[in-house]
């Protein structure tokens, strides 16, 4: 550094662990160099002043040739800035980050560069550190998927075994019974049992109704239609009986045209549209529910709005985290939150709903579309 630089520059200079350089942009040879140089390349800084090949010596060979390259760049006036290795007496590797701006200079001075070179080791560590912590999380989270799309599926499927199973025991049996209680029936078509033939038909007016309890706890579990018509085949279906039930207008617009979802999120989507639709009957008293399917690229969308009463959003989110209510949106969220879905809630008092689900679907190759 030239001599007139104030001695408390190279003081501070002298006091810093990072290396302070003043560097010759055409030939690189050093014209100051603080005593940082030793921490950082090795090198004392007088070594570096009497021999500038010195320092790219110390730079770890697999990184060298960039750093040559980039440092020739700086004849033509542009800055220095590169992440290298060092490889230090003691067998240990450090990062060094050397970063130079080219110096304003008289008009035909040789063109020089100031830098400040820094061990950047720890900062590397971190830096990797996130990596691979963010590596992880991924990994965790494609494992979280894998086992969530499981579970989806063995859900899915334990609804149609519970299902099937009362069809082909309680509902036969049942169905059975009574069969055989309208032949007990008929014989008793004679005077003086109609006390009898009463009882017998309340008996199978019970059954009946037990009947008709069992194929709508199969309904809710899983509707038949969804896997033997389709999804919206199931939404109709269960939309007359909501209508039945409820007093409720329901109306099913399906665009989709059997869109091609595996049967587990064809069951996620089913369960959530009976989620929302139950939602506005119990709370929003509304006097008609639309319910729409359609599909686009790479995903299928289901919407449901009612003409009701409507409700503020954020008021269900914090009565949600007050655990004062709002489960129903937060159950269905967090199912399709888990297969990479989405709900989204427009809404306000006095207003009505419109809940949009959007859940991605892997589509089929062209080729393998028919």
């Amino acid at each position: 550094m030239p001599n007139e630089t104030p001695h408390l520059v190279q003081e501070v200079a002298a006091a810093l662990p990072e290396a302070l350089w003043l560097r010759d942009a055409v030939t690189g040879g050093f014209v100051y160099c603080s005593p940082g140089a030793d921490q950082i390349w090795q090198r004392s800084s007088g070594a570096l002043m009497q021999q500038p090949g010195l320092w790219l010596e110390a730079i770890w060979q697999e990184d060298r040739e960039r750093v040559a390259a980039a440092w020739k760049r700086c004849a033509r006036g542009s800055g220095f800035d590169q992440h290298y290795r060092v490889r230090h007496g003691d067998g240990t590797m450090k990062w060094v980050h050397d970063r130079g701006f080219p110096m304003r200079r008289e008009p035909g001075a040789d063109p020089q560069l100031a830098g400040l070179a820094r061990d950047v080791t720890e900062r590397k560590r971190l830096e990797a550190e996130v990596v691979r912590r963010e590596d992880e999380i991924r990994q965790q989270h494609r494992h979280l998927v894998r086992l969530t799309e499981r579970m989806v599926d063995l859900e899915e499927r334990e609804r149609r075994r519970i299902s099937s199973l009362i069809h082909d025991t309680v509902v036969q049996s049942l169905s059975l019974s009574n069969i055989r209680l309208g032949a007990v029936r008929k014989a008793l078509d004679q005077p003086g049992l109609e006390q009898e033939r009463t009882q017998l038909e309340a008996a199978r007016e019970l059954i009946a109704e037990g009947i008709a309890q069992c194929r709508l706890v199969m309904a809710d579990l899983t509707p038949p239609l969804l896997y033997e018509v389709g999804l919206g085949a199931a939404l109709k279906q269960f939309s007359q009986r909501i209508q039945r039930l409820q007093g409720i207008r329901v109306t099913v617009e399906d665009t989709a045209k059997d869109p091609e979802v595996p049967e587990s999120l064809r069951g996620l989507l089913f369960q959530a549209a009976r989620e929302l639709v139950m939602n506005a009957c119990k709370h929003a008293a509304p006097s008609e529910i639309r319910i729409r399917l359609f599909q686009t690229d790479h995903a299928v969308e289901l919407r449901v709005c009612d003409d009701g009463s409507g409700f503020d959003p954020d008021l269900i989110e914090q009565r949600r985290r007050d655990a004062a209510g709002g489960f129903g949106l937060f159950s269905v969220r967090q199912r399709l939150d888990r297969h990479g879905g989405t709900l989204v809630v427009n809404s306000s008092p006095g207003t009505g709903s419109e809940l949009c689900v959007r859940l991605p679907v892997p589509l089929p190759e062209a080729s393998n579309r028919g």
